[in-house]
């Protein structure tokens, strides 16, 4: 309780401090040049991103819980749609764990497979941002310059990221033999689920996998550029996605509720350093969350109708529960 008033107040704090520094006739004005068509189109373009993610989960959970592609397409996207309501989106991990266990003979191999989707996910943001960065840096050194330390804080984290993301099975496996872990048992299935998360069974299961974690990154940096052009910020694409990944980063620190005044703030912040307009880069923050939160409901749409067809068709599609 005291950790949810803490991080709520940390987003009061973020955003009373944003209403502070913004020129907020300037707000209004940028606010003015989005496009309610537009932004509808970005709640499309958003919703796009849930349907590869749910794609890339039935690629991971297929062979250890077999069900058809529409029940766990179905408990995707309401577990998506439960991220709404819970810190870290851990609310629709534990919902697919919990409906899926039975089906996998256990919990811990789902848990390993929701430790897969996480590691992928992270991994995707890094490599994402490497090439953004590398593009813009080839292109436009000027434009990389102009974010700084955020910049380069951000590459260094990726890279280093990406060395322990793939050396992970390697570095598990010596704590696994370690005495004082093996006597314990939950601890040794924890570290366990780790190494069997971080080690692919083919290099074309983890290419595959990963095209579809930096597809969905891409479609979420589309709905972002969409929204950019029409508030006047000619920001070039890898420049955007570059930015569009630190805010994803900062976010995941676990201080604010849902990283709501903190990813705000880091998109007037980043924006004011391009050179562009701080209080159109805080509108492009509100906006392009507002869309994604909008695209979430969508999620819990989704699901409801996938839970009908199911339900009618499931001799059609698989072996009913």
């Amino acid at each position: 309780m005291i950790k949810k008033v803490a991080k709520l107040l940390v987003s009061v704090f973020f955003l009373v401090l944003a209403i502070y520094l913004l020129d907020w006739q300037k707000v209004a004005w940028a606010l003015k040049k989005l496009d309610p068509y537009i932004f509808l189109l970005a709640i499309g373009i958003s919703f796009i991103q849930f349907l590869v993610m749910a794609f890339r989960w039935y690629g991971l959970i297929k062979r250890i819980a077999p069900l058809p592609f529409v029940k766990i397409m179905d408990q995707y996207m309401y577990g998506a749609f439960l991220n709404t309501f819970t810190p870290a989106n851990l609310g629709g991990d534990v919902y697919r764990l919990m409906v899926l266990r039975e089906r996998a003979n256990g919990a811990l191999p789902v848990f390993s497979m929701l430790v897969r989707e996480r590691l992928l996910g992270l991994l995707s943001f890094f490599l994402v941002y490497i090439g953004c960065a590398l593009g813009e840096w080839i292109f436009r050194p000027q434009d990389m310059l102009s974010l700084g330390k955020s910049a380069l804080m951000t590459g260094m984290l990726s890279f280093a990221g990406v060395s322990l993301i793939l050396l992970m099975p390697f570095i598990v496996t010596p704590f696994k033999t370690l005495p004082a872990v093996q006597s314990r048992k939950r601890i040794a299935d924890l570290l366990d689920s780790f190494g069997r998360a971080a080690r692919f069974t083919s290099v074309s299961e983890f290419v595959s996998l990963m095209g579809l974690s930096v597809a969905a990154i891409f479609i979420w940096i589309a709905a972002v550029y969409l929204i950019s052009g029409h508030l006047g910020l000619s920001i070039p694409l890898p420049l955007l996605g570059a930015v569009v990944i630190i805010v994803e980063l900062v976010r995941l620190v676990p201080v604010t509720i849902q990283g709501i005044g903190l990813r705000e703030g880091m998109y007037a912040y980043l924006i004011g350093l391009l050179g562009k307009s701080s209080e159109a880069g805080f509108i492009l923050g509100v906006s392009s969350y507002l869309a994604l939160s909008l695209s979430i409901l969508l999620c819990g749409l989704a699901s409801i109708g996938l839970s009908r067809y199911y339900l009618r068709n499931g001799k059609k599609v698989g072996v009913m529960e």
